[in-house]
């Protein structure tokens, strides 16, 4: 394996679940702040994803990618197209001269047919917005159907139902994860409990895992939200 720059290792680690609490912390706090690193992120995990497929990795970064990438049938569905684009080109560079043209179709067929993880799956197509509907104290996503999908969308806008005793005023909304309070933090106006509150938020740091939501006033939390992103 090439040797790895410092920002690729630290990009490795946070992706395989390898960064200590405060390592983490600081990390998921820049996804929020520079949406541009969002996409540094993206581009660094389809080189990791090729590499294992490659056999390009060494010890520990093998053995802590198959615990990150084969628990999830999404990171392994990923990981199994990137194998089968990976096996096509090989195909392609073994083929006669005369044959790769033929074969290089196919493999285009293949890449736009299966639009993976090496980052094809990051479509024109992508929702700019995501619309997701929250109640307070329901854990969403246990089922996995309700999970959030916020990958490739620019925002995420939350519906939220107000408890009776929130509605009608102005509240702090902070967000983040049971291992990194403070995330993100904004103002939400909300209405009758009847209507449910809009609350946008940028979508650039929404990683898979969980996360909490509240609406606080300046004596603590009036409400609490919490959701699964996956």
């Amino acid at each position: 394996m090439t040797e790895l720059t410092q920002a690729d290792q630290v990009i490795y680690r946070f992706l395989l679940g390898q960064l200590t609490g405060k390592e983490r912390e600081s990390f998921e706090l820049r996804l929020f702040e520079q949406p541009e690193f969002f996409e540094v992120v993206e581009a660094t995990e389809e080189e990791l994803i090729l590499r294992y497929v490659r056999a390009e990795l060494k010890e520990p970064w093998v053995s802590w990618f198959e615990k990150a990438y084969f628990v999830n049938d999404i990171r392994r569905s990923r990981v199994e197209q990137a194998r089968a684009l990976v096996s096509a080109s090989r195909q392609v560079m073994a083929a006669p001269l005369p044959s790769r043209r033929a074969a290089k179709a196919a493999i285009a067929g293949l890449i736009a047919a299966s639009a993976v993880g090496v980052g094809i799956y990051r479509s024109a197509r992508a929702p700019r917005q995501v619309v997701f509907q929250l109640d307070p104290e329901v854990m969403r996503g246990e089922g996995g159907d309700t999970a959030l999908k916020a990958r490739g969308a620019k925002t995420v806008r939350f519906e939220l139902k107000i408890p009776a005793g929130a509605a009608g005023g102005r509240y702090e909304a902070v967000l983040g994860t049971p291992e990194t309070p403070g995330l993100w933090k904004g103002v939400v106006e909300t209405g009758a409990p009847t209507v449910r509150t809009p609350l946008e938020i940028p979508a650039s740091g929404l990683v898979r895992g969980e996360y909490i939501l509240e609406l606080r006033d300046g004596q603590g939390v009036v409400a609490s939200y919490q959701f699964r992103v996956r």
